[in-house]
């Protein structure tokens, strides 16, 4: 009968695959360990991100509340609590047919800062 033989390239081939997969199993854990971290910082930048976004919610939130209130401030300042569309305010305001109309606060910031009731010479 023919005795085994045992080839060294059959034994070195055996140690390759063992280091292999050692190597293979050490680089998984390395994946496994960052992988780890960077769930961590993710779940932090969301955090951060999602206290930001309340943050920014909450002062528009605020702004367009005071906005409100100064409008309405304004409002019954200027107009007595009534939104006028065509009192007589000033001499620039001629719409062509002699009658003369408030500018508009978008085209003419001032025209809202005239005192009610005001007649230009032009005007009248």
């Amino acid at each position: 009968m023919i005795d085994k033989v045992e080839y060294q390239f059959a034994s070195i081939a055996r140690e390759l695959g063992s280091s292999l997969i050692l190597g293979a199993e050490d680089n998984v854990k390395e994946a496994q360990d960052l992988l780890e971290r960077v769930r961590g910082l993710v779940a932090d930048i969301q955090a951060r991100v999602e206290g930001h976004t309340k943050m920014l919610n909450d002062a528009s939130a605020r702004t367009k509340v005071y906005g409100e209130r100064v409008l309405a401030a304004h409002r019954e300042y200027i107009d007595g609590g009534r939104e006028e569309t065509t009192a007589v305010r000033g001499p620039d305001t001629h719409d062509g047919a002699g009658a003369v109309r408030r500018p508009s606060a978008v085209t003419n910031p001032a025209a809202n800062l005239w005192p009610t009731g005001f007649v230009s010479e032009q005007g009248k």
